[in-house]
């Protein structure tokens, strides 16, 4: 059966340590900016809304391993990344430093 409507779908996985992100391109984001960008290629494909999940590998048993983010506003790209970049932000604050770097 049809199911009645296209969706986009693109995946990163990073296969480096978070510290080598941020010592070759200067912030923990890589992942999310890619990802952006990727999304922003696919912004003019009839698609009504957007979504990102992030899944953690090798997390012990009973914590959080998967995080969804949703939106259906009229730009919706834009509004979800606003909103995830505003909880990584805010997290990385909390976050410990990492000695002689940024860290954001």
């Amino acid at each position: 059966d049809d199911i009645g409507h296209e969706c986009g779908f693109a995946m990163i996985r990073l296969l480096k340590p978070p510290q080598y992100y941020l010592d070759k391109y200067g912030t923990h984001f890589f992942g999310l900016n890619r990802m952006y960008m990727l999304m922003e290629k696919q912004r003019h494909r009839g698609q009504d809304g957007a979504g990102v999940a992030s899944v953690t590998l090798d997390v012990p048993p009973g914590s959080q391993y998967i995080h969804c983010e949703k939106s259906i506003a009229s730009d919706s790209i834009k509004d979800l990344f606003g909103r995830v970049q505003l909880k990584s932000a805010e997290k990385a604050g909390k976050a410990p430093k990492i000695e002689g770097k940024n860290g954001v």
